[in-house]
């Protein structure tokens, strides 16, 4: 089954969660809960680039689920880098975005690019400027 990131409420404190693609069956349904954007401020935010909405992904530790939050715009917990080998990396915890597909979980995880589970597929790429956000980083 093709699984896809999806959250239920834009509520601060909801856990982030695997679920059903929906695309091409219900496509306000896909619009909005099963679109996120990697932008410029570098944290992952429901909605299209035009119109992304205010709560942003948020983990804090090597282990903890991942949630929404009201975004702050001071990166920390809310930073997150999309790399070569298809995972979501999170540089404060030092972990990436890992799921478990039988319990619908998405949490933070040891980094292993070789585990399925932490490949990620973003749809549309622009790879200039995902180039220039990961220069001259620690990733």
């Amino acid at each position: 089954m093709d699984m896809c990131v999806g959250i239920k409420h834009v509520t601060s404190g909801t856990e982030i969660r695997l679920e059903a693609c929906n695309k091409g069956r219900n496509s306000d349904t896909w619009g909005a809960r099963q679109v996120f954007t990697l932008g410029w401020r570098e944290d992952i935010r429901p909605g299209i680039p035009q119109h992304t909405m205010k709560s942003c992904f948020d983990a804090v530790s090597q282990t903890s689920p991942v949630t929404l939050f009201d975004c702050h715009g001071m990166k920390g917990n809310q930073l997150w880098k999309y790399r070569r080998d298809k995972t979501v990396y999170h540089p404060t915890s030092n972990s990436c975005m890992d799921c478990n597909e039988g319990e619908y979980k998405i949490f933070m995880n040891k980094c292993n690019p070789s585990s399925p589970t932490q490949q990620w597929t973003f749809e549309h790429i622009n790879s200039t400027i995902l180039e220039a956000f990961n220069r001259n980083k620690d990733l």
